[in-house]
């Protein structure tokens, strides 16, 4: 058995497929499982504990979004914004 905590990965409940604009994806607390960049565009995109786009700052920013299937061991106290780079496409799986 590791003696250091580590993360398993598991998938949301719930999903929002084909993002490509900004996405309030949960107005109550809650938590990302999955995100999965189906096209990378040419600038990252972010997620944000907050519960409207407009609310989406860079003093909530959870995770960048760049490319590939990020799994993220966070939960959101507020609720999940999605915010796309230019040019980005992603599906969320969340709880």
């Amino acid at each position: 058995m590791p003696q250091t905590p580590y993360f398993t990965p598991a998938g949301g409940s719930l999903n929002q497929l084909v993002l490509s604009t900004a996405t309030v994806i949960k107005t109550t607390p809650g938590q990302v499982c999955t995100v999965s960049v189906i096209t990378s565009g040419s600038t990252s995109g972010s997620i944000h504990d907050c519960t409207t786009s407009g609310a989406a700052t860079s003093g909530n920013v959870m995770m960048p979004v760049t490319s590939g299937t990020n799994y993220v061991p966070f939960k959101a106290s507020q609720g999940i914004v999605y915010i796309p780079g230019s040019g980005q496409v992603v599906s969320i799986s969340y709880e």
